[in-house]
Protein backbone atom coordinates (compact mmCIF):
# COMPACT_ATOMS: atom_id res chain seq x y z
CA UNK A 1 0.00 0.00 0.00
CA UNK A 2 1.52 3.34 -0.98
CA UNK A 3 1.66 6.38 1.29
CA UNK A 4 -1.17 8.06 -0.64
CA UNK A 5 -3.36 4.98 -0.27
CA UNK A 6 -2.55 4.84 3.44
CA UNK A 7 -3.49 8.48 4.01
CA UNK A 8 -6.75 8.03 2.03
CA UNK A 9 -7.61 4.96 4.13
CA UNK A 10 -7.16 7.00 7.32
CA UNK A 11 -9.23 9.94 6.06
CA UNK A 12 -11.96 7.75 4.54
CA UNK A 13 -12.01 4.19 5.84
CA UNK A 14 -14.78 3.22 3.41
CA UNK A 15 -12.77 4.25 0.39
CA UNK A 16 -11.01 1.47 -1.49
CA UNK A 17 -7.34 2.01 -2.32
CA UNK A 18 -6.86 3.68 -5.65
CA UNK A 19 -4.59 0.95 -6.90
CA UNK A 20 -7.06 -1.74 -5.81
CA UNK A 21 -10.02 0.14 -7.28
CA UNK A 22 -8.18 0.48 -10.52
CA UNK A 23 -7.77 -3.24 -10.69
CA UNK A 24 -11.45 -4.00 -9.97
CA UNK A 25 -13.85 -4.49 -12.84
CA UNK A 26 -16.27 -1.58 -13.19
CA UNK A 27 -19.90 -2.18 -12.22
CA UNK A 28 -22.28 -2.43 -15.17
CA UNK A 29 -24.49 0.61 -15.65
CA UNK A 30 -28.13 0.14 -14.66
CA UNK A 31 -30.27 -0.58 -17.68
CA UNK A 32 -33.59 1.20 -18.09
CA UNK A 33 -36.48 -0.95 -16.97
CA UNK A 34 -37.94 -2.95 -19.82
CA UNK A 35 -41.66 -3.07 -20.41
CA UNK A 36 -43.31 -6.12 -18.86
CA UNK A 37 -43.94 -9.09 -21.11
CA UNK A 38 -47.65 -9.06 -21.85
CA UNK A 39 -49.45 -11.73 -23.82
CA UNK A 40 -52.21 -10.92 -26.28
CA UNK A 41 -54.69 -12.79 -24.06
CA UNK A 42 -53.77 -10.81 -20.94
CA UNK A 43 -53.81 -7.51 -22.85
CA UNK A 44 -57.26 -8.26 -24.24
CA UNK A 45 -58.60 -9.21 -20.79
CA UNK A 46 -57.16 -6.11 -19.12
CA UNK A 47 -58.31 -3.85 -21.94
CA UNK A 48 -61.89 -5.10 -21.66
CA UNK A 49 -61.78 -4.69 -17.87
CA UNK A 50 -60.41 -1.14 -18.22
CA UNK A 51 -63.15 -0.23 -20.70
CA UNK A 52 -65.86 -1.66 -18.46
CA UNK A 53 -64.48 0.33 -15.53
CA UNK A 54 -64.70 3.52 -17.60
CA UNK A 55 -68.31 2.71 -18.49
CA UNK A 56 -69.34 2.00 -14.90
CA UNK A 57 -67.38 4.69 -13.04
CA UNK A 58 -68.32 7.57 -15.35
CA UNK A 59 -72.07 6.91 -15.31
CA UNK A 60 -73.93 10.07 -14.23
CA UNK A 61 -77.54 11.34 -14.36
CA UNK A 62 -78.96 13.65 -17.00
CA UNK A 63 -82.27 14.97 -18.25
CA UNK A 64 -83.08 14.25 -21.86
CA UNK A 65 -85.08 16.93 -23.62
CA UNK A 66 -87.77 16.44 -26.23
CA UNK A 67 -88.76 19.45 -28.33
CA UNK A 68 -92.53 19.53 -28.75
CA UNK A 69 -94.50 21.61 -31.24
CA UNK A 70 -96.85 22.84 -28.54
CA UNK A 71 -97.75 26.23 -27.10
CA UNK A 72 -95.87 27.38 -24.00
CA UNK A 73 -95.98 30.22 -21.52
CA UNK A 74 -93.43 32.98 -21.06
CA UNK A 75 -92.08 31.19 -17.96
CA UNK A 76 -91.82 27.68 -19.43
CA UNK A 77 -88.74 25.84 -20.68
CA UNK A 78 -88.61 26.42 -24.44
CA UNK A 79 -86.49 27.19 -27.50
CA UNK A 80 -86.97 30.40 -29.47
CA UNK A 81 -89.94 32.69 -29.17
CA UNK A 82 -90.04 35.29 -26.41
CA UNK A 83 -87.78 34.98 -23.36
CA UNK A 84 -88.81 35.82 -19.84
CA UNK A 85 -87.29 39.18 -18.89
CA UNK A 86 -87.81 40.85 -15.49
CA UNK A 87 -89.05 44.42 -15.61
CA UNK A 88 -86.22 46.84 -16.27
CA UNK A 89 -83.98 44.09 -17.66
CA UNK A 90 -82.59 44.60 -21.18
CA UNK A 91 -81.53 41.99 -23.71
CA UNK A 92 -77.90 40.86 -23.20
CA UNK A 93 -75.32 42.38 -25.57
CA UNK A 94 -72.26 40.91 -27.27
CA UNK A 95 -68.70 42.24 -27.26
CA UNK A 96 -69.60 44.82 -29.89
CA UNK A 97 -72.49 46.12 -27.83
CA UNK A 98 -75.14 44.58 -30.11
CA UNK A 99 -78.21 42.86 -28.62
CA UNK A 100 -77.90 39.09 -28.61
CA UNK A 101 -80.44 36.61 -29.93
CA UNK A 102 -82.48 34.37 -27.66
CA UNK A 103 -81.76 30.66 -28.09
CA UNK A 104 -83.50 28.89 -25.22
CA UNK A 105 -84.52 29.06 -21.58
CA UNK A 106 -85.02 26.47 -18.84
CA UNK A 107 -87.35 26.87 -15.90
CA UNK A 108 -85.12 25.31 -13.23
CA UNK A 109 -88.03 23.56 -11.52
CA UNK A 110 -87.64 21.11 -14.42
CA UNK A 111 -84.11 20.26 -13.19
CA UNK A 112 -85.00 18.93 -9.74
CA UNK A 113 -83.82 15.42 -10.71
CA UNK A 114 -80.22 16.73 -11.01
CA UNK A 115 -78.79 17.47 -7.53
CA UNK A 116 -75.96 19.79 -8.61
CA UNK A 117 -78.08 21.99 -10.89
CA UNK A 118 -80.33 24.94 -9.97
CA UNK A 119 -83.87 24.09 -8.90
CA UNK A 120 -85.38 27.59 -8.91
CA UNK A 121 -85.40 30.53 -11.28
CA UNK A 122 -84.80 30.59 -15.03
CA UNK A 123 -81.61 29.90 -17.00
CA UNK A 124 -81.31 31.50 -20.43
CA UNK A 125 -78.95 30.96 -23.37
CA UNK A 126 -78.08 33.63 -25.95
CA UNK A 127 -76.11 33.81 -29.22
CA UNK A 128 -74.56 36.56 -31.29
CA UNK A 129 -75.14 36.91 -35.03
CA UNK A 130 -72.46 34.47 -36.28
CA UNK A 131 -72.53 32.12 -33.24
CA UNK A 132 -69.03 33.33 -32.31
CA UNK A 133 -70.20 34.57 -28.93
CA UNK A 134 -72.70 33.20 -26.47
CA UNK A 135 -73.92 34.10 -23.02
CA UNK A 136 -75.80 32.51 -20.13
CA UNK A 137 -78.04 34.58 -17.84
CA UNK A 138 -79.83 33.48 -14.70
CA UNK A 139 -82.86 34.99 -12.98
CA UNK A 140 -83.16 33.48 -9.50
CA UNK A 141 -86.42 35.30 -8.69
CA UNK A 142 -89.31 35.09 -11.16
CA UNK A 143 -91.71 38.02 -11.51
CA UNK A 144 -94.89 36.22 -12.53
CA UNK A 145 -96.59 39.54 -13.37
CA UNK A 146 -94.42 40.08 -16.48
CA UNK A 147 -96.46 39.75 -19.67
CA UNK A 148 -95.58 38.86 -23.25
CA UNK A 149 -96.63 42.31 -24.39
CA UNK A 150 -94.22 43.85 -21.88
CA UNK A 151 -91.32 41.74 -23.15
CA UNK A 152 -92.26 42.33 -26.77
CA UNK A 153 -92.18 46.08 -26.21
CA UNK A 154 -88.56 45.77 -25.06
CA UNK A 155 -87.38 43.63 -27.96
CA UNK A 156 -84.48 45.43 -29.68
CA UNK A 157 -84.84 46.82 -33.20
CA UNK A 158 -81.91 45.32 -35.11
CA UNK A 159 -80.35 46.53 -38.33
CA UNK A 160 -78.16 44.79 -40.88
CA UNK A 161 -78.22 41.16 -42.01
CA UNK A 162 -80.89 38.84 -40.73
CA UNK A 163 -79.80 36.56 -37.91
CA UNK A 164 -78.90 33.08 -39.10
CA UNK A 165 -80.63 31.08 -36.37
CA UNK A 166 -80.06 27.37 -35.73
CA UNK A 167 -83.75 27.23 -34.78
CA UNK A 168 -86.36 26.35 -37.35
CA UNK A 169 -89.25 26.86 -34.94
CA UNK A 170 -90.06 27.51 -31.30
CA UNK A 171 -90.76 24.46 -29.14
CA UNK A 172 -91.70 23.54 -25.61
CA UNK A 173 -89.21 21.35 -23.73
CA UNK A 174 -90.20 18.06 -22.11
CA UNK A 175 -87.67 16.51 -19.66
CA UNK A 176 -87.08 12.81 -18.96
CA UNK A 177 -84.53 11.51 -16.39
CA UNK A 178 -81.82 9.16 -17.67
CA UNK A 179 -78.15 8.35 -17.11
CA UNK A 180 -75.16 7.76 -19.36
CA UNK A 181 -71.44 7.00 -19.37
CA UNK A 182 -68.74 9.25 -20.76
CA UNK A 183 -68.85 9.45 -24.54
CA UNK A 184 -65.87 9.21 -26.87
CA UNK A 185 -66.41 12.91 -27.59
CA UNK A 186 -65.06 13.70 -24.13
CA UNK A 187 -61.24 13.93 -24.35
CA UNK A 188 -60.92 12.48 -20.83
CA UNK A 189 -62.32 9.11 -21.89
CA UNK A 190 -59.11 7.88 -23.55
CA UNK A 191 -56.98 9.12 -20.66
CA UNK A 192 -59.17 7.19 -18.21
CA UNK A 193 -59.02 4.05 -20.34
CA UNK A 194 -55.22 4.29 -20.46
CA UNK A 195 -55.03 4.99 -16.74
CA UNK A 196 -57.09 1.92 -15.82
CA UNK A 197 -55.27 -0.33 -18.29
CA UNK A 198 -51.91 0.82 -16.93
CA UNK A 199 -52.99 -0.04 -13.39
CA UNK A 200 -54.00 -3.56 -14.44
CA UNK A 201 -51.09 -4.35 -16.77
CA UNK A 202 -48.22 -2.57 -15.05
CA UNK A 203 -47.29 -0.82 -18.31
CA UNK A 204 -46.22 2.78 -17.94
CA UNK A 205 -47.98 4.21 -20.97
CA UNK A 206 -49.70 7.52 -21.62
CA UNK A 207 -51.81 6.33 -24.56
CA UNK A 208 -53.12 2.96 -25.84
CA UNK A 209 -50.99 3.47 -28.94
CA UNK A 210 -47.88 3.14 -26.72
CA UNK A 211 -48.73 -0.35 -25.44
CA UNK A 212 -46.65 -3.38 -26.41
CA UNK A 213 -49.93 -4.93 -27.53
CA UNK A 214 -51.44 -2.52 -30.07
CA UNK A 215 -54.73 -4.40 -30.20
CA UNK A 216 -55.90 -2.63 -27.04
CA UNK A 217 -56.53 0.40 -29.27
CA UNK A 218 -59.18 -1.57 -31.18
CA UNK A 219 -60.56 -3.07 -27.97
CA UNK A 220 -61.04 0.38 -26.47
CA UNK A 221 -62.69 1.65 -29.66
CA UNK A 222 -65.14 -1.27 -29.84
CA UNK A 223 -66.08 -1.07 -26.15
CA UNK A 224 -66.21 2.70 -25.72
CA UNK A 225 -66.84 4.50 -28.99
CA UNK A 226 -70.60 4.30 -29.38
CA UNK A 227 -71.20 6.90 -32.10
CA UNK A 228 -74.56 7.98 -30.66
CA UNK A 229 -73.47 8.13 -27.01
CA UNK A 230 -73.72 11.71 -25.79
CA UNK A 231 -76.00 12.94 -28.57
CA UNK A 232 -79.38 14.61 -28.21
CA UNK A 233 -80.86 17.59 -26.36
CA UNK A 234 -80.09 17.42 -22.65
CA UNK A 235 -78.96 18.93 -19.37
CA UNK A 236 -76.25 16.95 -17.56
CA UNK A 237 -74.48 13.91 -18.89
CA UNK A 238 -71.55 14.34 -21.29
CA UNK A 239 -70.92 16.47 -24.33
CA UNK A 240 -71.34 15.28 -27.90
CA UNK A 241 -69.40 16.29 -30.99
CA UNK A 242 -69.63 15.51 -34.68
CA UNK A 243 -65.84 15.84 -34.96
CA UNK A 244 -63.26 13.13 -34.27
CA UNK A 245 -61.64 13.35 -30.82
CA UNK A 246 -58.33 11.55 -30.28
CA UNK A 247 -58.50 12.37 -26.59
CA UNK A 248 -56.09 13.44 -23.88
CA UNK A 249 -53.03 11.43 -22.91
CA UNK A 250 -52.87 9.91 -19.47
CA UNK A 251 -50.48 11.75 -17.15
CA UNK A 252 -49.52 9.53 -14.16
CA UNK A 253 -48.66 12.69 -12.22
CA UNK A 254 -52.20 14.00 -12.74
CA UNK A 255 -54.73 11.15 -12.87
CA UNK A 256 -58.18 12.05 -14.19
CA UNK A 257 -60.39 13.35 -11.38
CA UNK A 258 -64.03 13.40 -12.41
CA UNK A 259 -64.91 15.44 -9.32
CA UNK A 260 -62.19 18.09 -9.68
CA UNK A 261 -63.20 21.74 -9.38
CA UNK A 262 -62.28 22.31 -13.03
CA UNK A 263 -64.04 19.18 -14.33
CA UNK A 264 -66.29 20.29 -17.25
CA UNK A 265 -70.02 19.78 -16.69
CA UNK A 266 -72.68 19.95 -19.38
CA UNK A 267 -75.03 22.81 -18.55
CA UNK A 268 -77.11 22.54 -21.73
CA UNK A 269 -76.84 20.79 -25.08
CA UNK A 270 -79.01 21.47 -28.12
CA UNK A 271 -78.52 18.98 -30.93
CA UNK A 272 -79.70 19.20 -34.53
CA UNK A 273 -83.29 17.97 -34.75
CA UNK A 274 -85.00 17.63 -38.12
CA UNK A 275 -86.71 15.16 -40.41
CA UNK A 276 -85.69 14.70 -44.02
CA UNK A 277 -87.99 14.08 -46.98
CA UNK A 278 -86.00 11.54 -49.00
CA UNK A 279 -88.54 11.44 -51.83
CA UNK A 280 -88.22 15.16 -52.55
CA UNK A 281 -84.69 15.46 -51.16
CA UNK A 282 -85.42 18.32 -48.82
CA UNK A 283 -85.83 18.99 -45.12
CA UNK A 284 -89.41 18.35 -44.05
CA UNK A 285 -89.40 19.73 -40.49
CA UNK A 286 -86.52 21.64 -38.93
CA UNK A 287 -86.57 22.24 -35.19
CA UNK A 288 -82.81 22.80 -34.81
CA UNK A 289 -80.02 22.72 -37.36
CA UNK A 290 -76.41 23.70 -36.58
CA UNK A 291 -74.68 24.10 -39.94
CA UNK A 292 -74.99 20.74 -41.67
CA UNK A 293 -76.41 18.73 -38.77
CA UNK A 294 -74.07 19.77 -35.96
CA UNK A 295 -74.50 20.31 -32.23
CA UNK A 296 -74.14 23.20 -29.78
CA UNK A 297 -73.48 22.99 -26.06
CA UNK A 298 -72.69 25.07 -22.99
CA UNK A 299 -70.07 23.73 -20.57
CA UNK A 300 -69.22 24.93 -17.06
CA UNK A 301 -66.59 23.99 -14.49
CA UNK A 302 -67.91 21.93 -11.58
CA UNK A 303 -66.91 24.59 -9.02
CA UNK A 304 -68.79 27.31 -10.93
CA UNK A 305 -71.84 25.08 -11.33
CA UNK A 306 -71.99 24.31 -7.61
CA UNK A 307 -71.48 28.00 -6.74
CA UNK A 308 -74.21 29.17 -9.14
CA UNK A 309 -71.79 31.13 -11.35
CA UNK A 310 -73.62 30.18 -14.54
CA UNK A 311 -72.30 33.23 -16.41
CA UNK A 312 -68.89 31.47 -16.39
CA UNK A 313 -70.16 28.81 -18.81
CA UNK A 314 -68.62 28.65 -22.27
CA UNK A 315 -70.18 27.75 -25.62
CA UNK A 316 -68.99 25.42 -28.38
CA UNK A 317 -70.58 24.20 -31.58
CA UNK A 318 -69.41 22.10 -34.51
CA UNK A 319 -70.86 20.28 -37.50
CA UNK A 320 -69.87 17.37 -39.68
Amino acid sequence: MGILDFLQKILDPSAAPESAAAGQPSKPEAKPSEPPAISEEDAERWAEAAAERVIQETRIPLLRIELLEEPFSLFASHTGGLPYLPRGCAFPTDGAGQPMYFLAQINCEDLCALPDYPHEGILQFWLCDQWEEAKVTYHREIDWSVTEDDVRSRCPQRTGDEFCSPLGMSCRMKFTPDEESMSGCDPRQMALYTQYYSELSGERITSPWDSVQKDIVDTGYVCLCDEDLGSGHKVGGYRYSTQFWRGNRYDPARPVDLNADDAPMLLFQLDSDYTYDYDNRCDKVIKVLWGDAGVGHFLINRADLLAGRYEEAWFYWDCS
